[in-house]
């Protein structure tokens, strides 16, 4: 039969679904690349000007609301229906902070903020080449933890259910836009990173010694704490002689907000010698590290093919030998007893002519 795949791709901001981070970051709107962007408002400073903000930063106390505003821009000249939400933030693979989908599982700060504005289903029609400015409130419970959040406000086109064509596929392309919330809540800050699942993957040499190899080691960088963590990560490789034969470049890996499991996956030719180990150790900057290590086989069934072939050919031919003097020997053992009773045969036939 016929079938129709409907699917919705939700691209965050600089066009590859990452919000970035960084205390140099411009102060520009973020642009979607659909159309839309988002940024804080501008706020005035103690001297009656105005600063220009990259993101939402706020460090309060629990109990604390906290009232700012959002700017959404229609970039392109036709009216475009767009939806306005809230959702958790998470560290990528390579150190920057992402926005999560509409659609995706919301927890903790998510619901602490809300928009003023009375916005149907937050969303609304917004004019070609024009602004709005939604403000919103941030309530802090007065039991919240302390530490670190992060969570984004993004903007994207409203999710209309594609028309495809009989026997064809259909694909929505949603970009969105996001603007990053960095939130503190005032209290002890407890720094604790943890090496995750960690697993070791060899693809063995054929040769120990002589022809490389190659070692794959995928871990995670986990966050247990309540403070956000940037993290410098030292993988080290020893053989079955406890040697040092690899040392990868260190990998820092920065954003590591509370609550994040980063996996990460590096590779590299070896040859550890039949029986080696690789060692995780992460330091912070902080009183925390984490350092964890697992040991691994690097053989192939291919290094114990010829040695086997040569043992088995080792005990064919001992056994060919053996058995050809066997043959042998039974040979001569024949022949010595017909020759033995030959003579006994000619000794009784004399003795019996010779009686009267």
């Amino acid at each position: 039969g016929r079938s129709v795949l409907s699917r919705i791709i939700m691209a965050l901001s600089f066009g590859a679904a990452i919000v970035t981070f960084s205390p140099a970051h411009s102060a520009a709107a973020v642009d979607s690349g659909g159309g839309l962007s988002i940024a804080p408002v501008s706020s005035g400073d103690n001297n009656g000007g105005i600063t220009n903000r990259s993101t939402f930063s706020y460090k309060l106390d629990p109990g604390a609301i906290q009232t700012d505003s959002v700017v959404v821009q229609n970039l392109a000249e036709e009216d475009k229906t767009v939806v306005l939400y809230v959702a958790n933030a998470f560290t990528t693979a390579s150190g920057l902070i992402g926005v999560k989908a509409n659609d995706q599982a919301k927890t903790g700060p998510v619901d602490w903020l809300k928009f003023t504005t009375k916005l149907p289903n937050n969303t609304f029609v917004l004019k070609g080449l024009s602004a709005l400015t939604v403000p919103f409130t941030i309530t802090i419970p007065p039991n919240a933890p302390p530490g670190d959040y992060a969570f984004g406000i993004a903007v994207a086109p409203e999710s209309i259910d594609p028309t495809a064509t009989p026997g064809g596929n259909t694909i929505q392309i949603l970009q969105a836009a996001a603007s990053l919330v960095e939130l503190r809540v005032s209290g002890p800050l407890i720094p604790i990173v943890r090496v995750g699942a960690l697993t070791v993957s060899s693809e063995a040499k054929l040769v120990p010694g002589f022809v490389d190899g190659s070692t794959k080691v995928t871990f995670e960088v986990v966050n247990i704490g309540n403070q956000r963590i940037n993290a410098v990560i030292q993988l080290v490789e020893r053989n079955l002689f406890d040697t040092v034969i690899h040392r990868e470049p260190a990998i820092k890996l920065g954003n590591v907000l509370p609550g994040s499991r980063v996996k990460l996956t590096r590779s590299w030719d070896n040859d550890p010698y039949i029986k080696g180990s690789v060692s995780v150790e992460i330091t912070t900057g902080t009183a925390t590290s984490a350092t964890r290590s697992v040991n691994f086989w690097s053989v192939s069934w291919r290094t114990f093919v010829v040695p086997l072939m040569l043992i088995a050919a080792i005990f064919a031919l001992r056994w060919r030998i053996r058995k050809h003097r066997s043959d042998r020997d039974a040979a001569e053992l024949a022949a010595l007893k017909s020759g033995t009773a030959g003579s006994a045969g000619a000794a009784q036939a004399e003795s019996a002519i010779g009686r009267p």
